[in-house]
């Protein structure tokens, strides 16, 4: 490595991403990739493998300098905790096996912390993909608010989120109980204590395909959100209205408009402030 890279590399922060996996070969190499490709040099990649049957191995296996274990563990929120408390970084991102990065999304991250040394999360806006990486929506966002986050709708979508490292012993962990919604969990946690920040850009990508546990199994992770939003006070009546509404107007044939509405006054929102 040229002298003048090392020490760019050695003034830059580390930024650490933690992947969780367990069975994601038709996917983890395009998340791997989206790392690896980052314009950022002070990057460490961890993948966190449940033991995976599937050729997930094999295709760890092909990429020396990254990180990894696969080992059986307590699933999702077990894996996520083993890496945060194996990450070396002074950031850290947390990306799922099935989703990727575009492009200058460690940097502008890292910009942004190094901009604003008083904030510890932020987030971004993020791309919603199918299964052969072909954009199919867009996440629609407002600033963060903690009674929305309790009791409407997961504002900040994981895929976009950066925070320092350092947070982990304020906040705590991941709480291990959950199955599904622990970024929704442990992001209204943070917002007890931290202001949580968007920023302009869209530097990821969600991942919506068969057998992806958003798309498969939603109804465990709505039985989750309202054990969350009766743990914080919230109320769950609002949460299951929202739901109500949402399958009314699929079943008339309306859900994108619904979400046409929606992007429209998220965006209007954004523009007034």
């Amino acid at each position: 490595m040229p002298e003048k890279t090392m020490a760019a590399k050695r003034s830059l922060p580390k930024v650490t991403i933690v992947t969780p996996s367990y069975n994601q070969a038709q996917y983890i190499e395009r998340t791997i990739n989206s790392i690896q490709m980052q314009d950022y040099p002070n990057i460490e990649h961890i993948v966190i493998d449940g033991k995976s049957t599937d050729g997930t191995v094999e295709i760890l296996k092909k990429y020396p300098k990254m990180r990894w274990v696969s080992e059986k563990d307590g699933g999702h929120s077990n894996a996520m905790n083993k890496g945060f408390r194996m990450a070396k970084g002074e950031i850290i991102g947390w990306m799922n096996s099935d989703d990727t990065y575009c492009e200058g999304a460690v940097r502008a991250a890292a910009d942004y912390f190094i901009g604003h040394p008083d904030v510890d999360i932020i987030y971004s806006r993020v791309n919603v993909i199918d299964e052969n990486d072909r954009k199919i929506g867009e996440h629609a966002l407002l600033p963060y608010n903690q009674f929305i986050q309790i009791n409407v709708t997961n504002c900040v979508p994981q895929q976009g989120v950066f925070f320092r490292k350092k947070l982990l012993s304020e906040i705590g962990y991941i709480d291990e109980g959950l199955k599904y919604v622990m970024d929704y969990e442990f992001w209204i946690r943070i917002g007890q204590k931290k202001k949580i920040v968007l920023i302009p850009g869209i530097y990821s990508n969600f991942r919506i395909a068969k057998g992806t546990k958003t798309a498969e199994k939603y109804d465990a992770f709505f039985d989750e959100i309202l054990a969350v939003n009766r743990k914080y006070g919230g109320f769950p009546y609002i949460w299951m209205s929202v739901r109500a509404m949402r399958r009314i107007a699929a079943r008339l044939g309306l859900l994108g408009a619904v979400r046409g509405l929606k992007n429209g006054i998220f965006s209007l929102a954004k523009k007034g402030g």
